[in-house]
């Protein structure tokens, strides 16, 4: 059977922060976390594809809650949704289970 089937899960790096935001908050990226874990194992033998991404503060353009959160990081700390989602398949590709997508290093010149 091809691997035709894939299931992405979207979960945040605070997760694996354990000093950072709510306790609630990273429990239920840990749930998001450990049930993609499980799922990889139980369904290899069916064909299927499991990724989680880990992602940092993502801008969506979106107004509400989760701008007023955002204005607490600086910019060069934020993604863009395209962003994240090209480093999410890009991971995907070589078959990663746990993505997490990185920022720029700023200090670096530009090519």
């Amino acid at each position: 059977m091809g691997r035709d089937k894939t299931i992405v899960n979207v979960a945040s790096i605070s997760t694996l922060a354990h000093e950072w935001l709510s306790g609630l908050f990273k429990a239920s990226g840990a749930s998001v976390l450990t049930l993609s874990q499980s799922w990889r194992h139980e369904f290899v033998d069916r064909g299927m594809r499991m990724q989680v991404v880990l992602r940092g503060v993502v801008t969506t353009g979106a107004p509400g809650i989760s701008s007023v959160r955002a204005a607490r990081f600086s910019e060069e700390t934020m993604m863009s949704a395209d962003d994240m989602e090209d480093a999410a398949l890009a991971g995907l590709d070589p078959g990663e289970l746990e993505t997490i997508p990185s920022l720029p290093d700023l200090n670096e010149p530009a090519l």
